[in-house]
């Protein structure tokens, strides 16, 4: 089957075919509301058979054809290596979002546990102080 000929309606047949609850989970994923999306409407080249530069492809002629398809092949290729450059990006900042949470939980920790030692020098100076008034209560009388 020729991808280029499906519409959107054969499309979402076939899915909710396979597996009606996929459907629905890509639908609400999509947030579909019953219209073709954007990118449906867009002419791709694929659709209107051009080539580098706009030039229209001679279906009949295979030089023009390999060439096409070599050009797609790097093309596919240098997105492929795209894709993986902004993949290994995404894994590094992943990891460093969960080493900088990890250093910020520690540091919170560690700051607890400050709080709650000065808490409770607090404490001990306050008895400490009261001890010493009373003291002096009982010495002025």
């Amino acid at each position: 089957m020729d991808p280029s000929t499906l519409s959107l309606a054969d499309i979402q047949k076939k899915i909710h075919d396979i597996d009606p609850s996929m459907f629905r989970q890509v639908m609400k994923d999509l947030k579909y509301d019953g219209e073709d999306p954007v990118w449906a409407k867009f002419d791709f080249m694929e659709r209107m058979k051009l080539g580098p530069n706009n030039q229209p492809i001679d279906e009949n002629d295979p030089t023009q054809l390999k060439k096409e398809i070599e050009r797609l092949t790097v093309e596919r290729r240098d997105l492929a290596a795209e894709l993986e450059k902004v993949q290994n990006l995404l894994k590094m900042q992943v990891n460093i979002d969960k080493e900088t949470a990890y250093i910020y939980q520690q540091e919170i920790e560690q700051i607890k546990g400050q709080i709650a030692s000065d808490n409770r020098k607090i404490n001990d100076l306050n008895q400490l102080i009261n001890a010493r008034n009373h003291k002096l209560v009982a010495i002025t009388k």
